[in-house]
């Protein structure tokens, strides 16, 4: 089997846990990851922007509904 074009990128950043009782773990994590076919790679940036658009619209929204 033949090995697939990737990409990993992981970010772990300190964090404000919150008051307790409901306080969180105090940190932040965004991973990435991209798998593809090997003659698909030109069109691995524009999904890659599609998706982060789609993340923020989420984050957004999740604002929204928490204000």
């Amino acid at each position: 089997m033949g090995h697939r074009p990737h990409l990993y990128v992981r970010r772990i950043v300190p964090a404000d846990p919150g008051e307790s009782p409901n306080a969180y773990v105090p940190r932040i994590t965004v991973e990435i990851r991209a798998f593809w076919p090997a003659l698909e790679k030109p069109r691995v940036a524009a999904i890659l922007a599609e998706a982060y658009a789609e993340a923020l619209a989420a984050l957004d929204q999740e604002a929204g509904e928490n204000s």
